[in-house]
């Protein structure tokens, strides 16, 4: 069980990373932190370290970013 729920958890690092990696490689943990604070990201913070929730990354963050880049690509 612990590894399932470690593989549902990311780090703000592991979010930048994925962006990059996606084209989006001038968003900073800053911005990923703070999208956890205002609730744009659904995270928690435990023992100052933000754990975000990968499936809610994946579905409204990162799907509608590649949306927009393969539309501007295009």
């Amino acid at each position: 069980m612990t590894l399932s729920i470690k593989k549902q958890l990311i780090t703000p690092y592991e979010v930048q990373m994925a962006l990059d990696e996606a084209g989006w490689n001038d968003i900073n943990r800053s911005t990923i932190t703070r999208w956890c604070n205002t609730g744009k990201l659904k995270g928690q913070k435990w023992e100052g370290k933000w754990f975000i929730n990968r499936t809610h990354f994946e579905e409204t963050v990162l799907k509608p970013m590649m949306e927009v880049l393969q539309k501007v690509v295009e």
